[in-house]
């Protein structure tokens, strides 16, 4: 019997104390947005004008952004590659100087939130996913994430620019 007591007693004690530290969470760490390896659909509304562009950002440096629509601009494309902008458009290329971008270029403000997200920016926890907030050199942003890190928006107010990601693929 005073086995008994003692076992009963040990378990009490250590389920109080599981009890008390179960409301010691640490504040939720949201994992990383994927901001590389991935490819996708980009529903871009920028001002007055309305874009669907493919994004590919497979790593290294390499950024690259093909307009879809508007039909007349179905072929432009936008590549950069580390410290090299090139410009190309059915068969006509035009290198630029990155620095010669203005920041309020949708292709440098898409760019620069891909770099800085998750490295200067706060979240905070929302249904779908997490809302990271930051600014850049483009202005301040707000990107919305899934769970896994997947984006889902993005929004400028400083450009009024908002992007809607779609069919979103990581690189194998």
């Amino acid at each position: 019997m005073i086995m008994l007591k003692r076992f009963v007693t040990v378990f009490l004690t250590v389920c109080g104390i599981l009890a008390l530290c179960s409301g010691c969470k640490s504040k939720a760490e949201p994992i990383q947005p994927v901001t590389q390896g991935f490819v996708c659909e980009a529903n871009v509304k920028y001002g007055d004008k309305s874009l669907k562009c493919e994004l590919l950002a497979p790593g290294g440096g390499i950024f690259v952004v093909r307009v879809k629509e508007p039909k007349l601009l179905n072929g432009l494309e936008f590549n950069w590659n580390a410290d090299e902008f090139n410009i190309s458009y059915k068969g006509l290329n035009y290198s630029v100087d990155p620095s010669a971008l203005p920041e309020a270029a949708f292709i440098k403000a898409l760019k620069n939130v891909f770099s800085n997200v998750g490295v200067e920016s706060s979240f905070k926890v929302v249904e779908d996913g997490y809302v990271f907030e930051g600014g850049s050199e483009s202005g301040d942003y707000k990107l919305t994430v899934s769970h896994d890190g997947i984006p889902i928006s993005l929004s400028i107010p400083a450009l009024d620019m908002k992007v809607q990601f779609v069919n979103f693929k990581l690189n194998k």
